[in-house]
């Protein structure tokens, strides 16, 4: 019998059923999560001894993604499946590039609110403000009709659009391709949208999807190819490099030092492609 997988309901905490965004921030050495994340992070090592380091490369490639998003003028962003805080965190980042960038960061996971809303910079000017919303980014028009977006984006300028590490854990049957275009359909002409997304192109992770995909429900974990990932992108224009590997996108990019982080950071310069297993890309809204 197949893995029955959890729905994880806004507002609904479940200390016993491990959580995607818990059990990453376990992967990265951070506090934010029980025992239930910390034992399948556990488990995604024994058959992945670099799972460490992978989490670490796709966080770097966040911290960089950010950046270039605010470099680019970007002063509206909406973090879909932000996950627990960990400094520096997007929202650090992009205020202190842009003062007055205003950011809703939205997760299904309650304890995620909890530490997202105590990590969240104060305004730096006073058009600056971060918000979080409880909500299934699966269902566009809560997220995009809520108060908190409302009331904080103006959808008819340009938004930074970011799935980072979050479409992995949608799994076909909920429309993720749809989800995206839904966002991608409501944003403005100018607007940005990236994805990090693990992929198995590079070396068989088999082991790993059933390491996730347990019976506890912790999974789905879905991994896709390089054209299920594109599929995110249609009717966008991929700024180069296009879809990279998740260490080698824009590893130029210098990010701001901002935040005080209290976890030691995984030494990622080693990792080679098969063992970073994880695409990036960046795009634009014509």
């Amino acid at each position: 019998m197949g893995a029955k997988y959890k729905t994880f309901t806004p507002g609904h905490i479940d200390a016993s059923q491990p959580h995607p965004g818990r059990v990453y921030n376990a992967l990265l050495g951070g506090k934010d999560h029980y025992e239930v994340d910390a034992a399948v992070a556990a488990a995604i090592g024994k058959v992945h001894p670099n799972s460490r380091a992978t989490a670490w490369a796709a966080r770097h490639c966040m911290e960089r993604i950010a950046t270039f998003m605010a470099r680019e003028g970007i002063t509206q962003f909406l973090d879909l499946g932000c996950g627990s805080s960990i400094e520096p965190d997007l929202d650090q980042i992009v205020r202190s590039i842009a003062p007055d960038a205003r950011v809703v960061s939205v997760d299904s996971d309650p304890i995620v609110a909890r530490r997202s809303e105590a990590f969240m910079s104060p305004p730096q000017s006073a058009e600056g403000r971060s918000v979080f919303l409880q909500a299934d980014l699966c269902d566009p028009s809560s997220v995009l009709d809520s108060p908190e977006v409302r009331n904080t984006l103006d959808l008819t300028q340009p938004v930074g659009l970011c799935f980072n590490n979050v479409l992995c854990f949608i799994d076909d049957a909920r429309r993720p391709h749809d989800a995206v275009a839904a966002y991608v359909e409501a944003v403005a002409p100018g607007s940005l949208m990236s994805v990090i997304h693990p992929t198995a192109d590079f070396k068989d992770l088999s082991e790993v999807v059933v390491a996730y995909n347990s019976e506890d429900g912790s999974g789905p974990l879905r991994l896709r190819g390089r054209a299920e990932i594109l599929r995110f992108f249609t009717g966008l224009d991929l700024i180069e490099p296009g879809l990279d590997t998740s260490r080698g996108w824009r590893s130029d990019i210098a990010v701001p030092q901002v935040g005080v982080s209290n976890i030691a950071v995984v030494d990622t310069s080693t990792l080679t492609d098969e063992e970073d297993s994880k695409y990036a890309a960046v795009a634009r809204k014509p």
